[in-house]
Order: structure tokens, then C-alpha cells, then sequence
């Protein structure tokens, strides 16, 4: 049997292209090994889990470019000469990537400005939800009905941040309208000793509470009661029902104009 004929030079770049191929796969390896390593050492000084993925994404892309450098540089291939290539290309593209530009410097802003953490309840450009994730481009949120919105680094910059998780203790704002006929200055002292009776809310804070409006038809009571992060949930879900009744067992009529909540 006769082997074919390979010349010097097609032995020599395959050996190359072995030995480049070896080197990435060792070279991620090693990577993945360094980011983990990392995430894990810098969580234990530093337990912000937002702002440790993206320090470790930077150095990620980092180290990938290096190894591609050291692997283009075994094929002979000359990066200054790219770079300076690459110079004159991104002047020609440089408008069409401002926005990306734009992100990258923004989501660096967001970094160490530290507006919102991991798993915060925000509220950005009237999406509320918890933030899940923050990269180069984009902030990641989940909203309450599990939805996911992905939301520009930049636009996220502009907007106005409102961080309901940085405080342990929030303010459930909610009102009733009573009939006419009730006594408003019952209804206020039954709503004043709300805190005492329903477990989810903060008894050592008084309720905000006012009346806004009265007519013939009904009196409408603005109310504000103070709960903790942890049981805003069940405070959103339970309390109109429990104000509903407790005025029922006191005798009072809720008007049939719906409630507002806030």
C-alpha cells in the first residue's frame, strides 16, 4: 500500500493546528478554573453576588482575548498588525456601535455605583420586579408575574431607580371608602389597632391614616401601614380582606366604590 504524498509544509501547519487546538482547550480549562476560583474568593470579601459576576465576566473576556493573542501569535500571525487594523475599521463603524459603547460604560457605572443587588425588588422605567442579573449590556429583571425584561444598561442609567429592598421596613399603601352613614373617627381607631392584631405588620409604627374625601355617598380613607420586606407579600394579599373584616364585626359598611391600591 502507498501513502500519499504530504508535503513538509501541510505536516507542519497540522502539528500547528494540533498544538493550537490543545492549547485553547487547556487554555479554557484553566479559565473556567481561574473565574470559579475567583468568584468564590472575592463572594467571601466582597458578598455581592450583581457585581462579583460581572468582575469576573471582565476578567473571563479578558484572559479568552489573551489566549486568542498567544494562539494567533503560534500561526505567525502578526497582532500589532490587526490592532492597528482594527484601529482604522472601528473608526468606520464607530457610529453604528455607540449604543454598545454606551451599555459597556453604563453597566460599569452601575457596578460600582451600587444602586440595586442581587434578587432587589426595583422598580426601573415602570417595570418592578427583581433584579436577576447585570452584565455588559443589559439589566436583567423577573418581574412578580415571571416575566423576564432585559433592559439596556444605559436606558437603566437614565432612568429613575427605585430600590424598595434597601430598607427592612416599607409602607403598604391602600384605602377603603366607609357609607356615609359610619362613624369616621371609629373606623380610624379600628384601623389604629391594626398593627396589634395582624401578625404581618409592624406593631410599634402607627398607620398613616386620612380621610380624603366625604360626600353624601360615602368617606374615603386613605391608609398606610407598615410591614417588612419579608411579608409585604402577604400583606398586599391579605390586608383589605382583613380590614373588610374587622369593619364588619364592628358594625361598619363598606361603600360599593372600589378600593385603590398602591
Amino acid at each position: 500500500m502507498q501513502w500519499p504524498n504530504i508535503s513538509p509544509e501541510y505536516l507542519t501547519y497540522a502539528l500547528q493546528l494540533g498544538q493550537a487546538a490543545l492549547f485553547a482547550l487547556i487554555g479554557s480549562l484553566i479559565i473556567i478554573a481561574l473565574r470559579t476560583t475567583l468568584k468564590k474568593q472575592l463572594l467571601k470579601i466582597y458578598p455581592d453576588a450583581l457585581r462579583v459576576n460581572v468582575m469576573a465576566r471582565i476578567m473571563t473576556y479578558a484572559l479568552f482575548f489573551l489566549l486568542t493573542t498567544v494562539i494567533l501569535q503560534q500561526f505567525g500571525i502578526n497582532m500589532t498588525a490587526i490592532i492597528g487594523a482594527a484601529g482604522v475599521i472601528g473608526v468606520a463603524i464607530g457610529f453604528a456601535a455607540q449604543t454598545s459603547v454606551a451599555n459597556i460604560i453604563s453597566g460599569l457605572f452601575l457596578t460600582f455605583e451600587h444602586p440595586f443587588s442581587l434578587n432587589d425588588s426595583v422598580i426601573i422605567n415602570n417595570v418592578e420586579g427583581k433584579v436577576q442579573a447585570l452584565d455588559l449590556f443589559a439589566v436583567t429583571i423577573c418581574t412578580f408575574d415571571n416575566k423576564i425584561v432585559r433592559i439596556s444598561n444605559e436606558q437603566v442609567l437614565k432612568a429613575t431607580i427605585t430600590n424598595v429592598s434597601k430598607k427592612r421596613e416599607r409602607r403598604y399603601n391602600t384605602s377603603i371608602e366607609i357609607v356615609a352613614q359610619a362613624d369616621p373617627k371609629q373606623a380610624i381607631a379600628l384601623i389604629n389597632q391594626l398593627p396589634q392584631e395582624l401578625p404581618y405588620l409592624i406593631k410599634d409604627k402607627a398607620p398613616f391614616i386620612a380621610i380624603t374625601e366625604a360626600n353624601g355617598s360615602y368617606t374615603h380613607i386613605a391608609i398606610g401601614v407598615w410591614t417588612t420586606q419579608k411579608e409585604w407579600g402577604t400583606t398586599r394579599a391579605a390586608f383589605l380582606a382583613d380590614v373588610k373584616k374587622v369593619f364588619s364585626d364592628a358594625g361598619i359598611a363598606l361603600a360599593t366604590k372600589n378600593v385603590t391600591v398602591q
